[in-house]
């Protein structure tokens, strides 16, 4: 199984790769994130007054990982932006 699943990897561009497994675990950690904090009980508007220091560490790294996550997205379509006349002139030559 897993030379099937190296024989396919070799075909994708690796820019590419390492977008969608940077993609993975932006999500993954996001997702954690968000139910650990709603285990906490940390999502209800009166913590966002500051008075429980867990949740405002919750409500610091959902800003910091948000932040990271824009960041990620621009260089995404940036990156496609740049490697979109590559694509291009491959796609006339077929």
């Amino acid at each position: 199984m897993l030379d099937y699943l190296n024989k396919w990897i070799c075909y994708i561009p690796r820019p590419i790769y390492y977008m969608v497994s940077m993609f993975s675990l932006y999500m993954f950690l996001n997702i954690s994130i968000h139910y650990i904090c709603d285990w906490m009980n940390c999502n209800h508007w009166i913590n966002l007054l500051g008075h429980n220091l867990i949740c405002n560490q919750c409500l610091d790294i959902k800003k910091i990982i948000r932040d990271n996550q824009m960041i990620f997205y621009g260089s995404i379509i940036s990156t496609y932006i740049l490697q979109l006349p590559t694509y291009l002139r491959k796609s006339e030559e077929i």
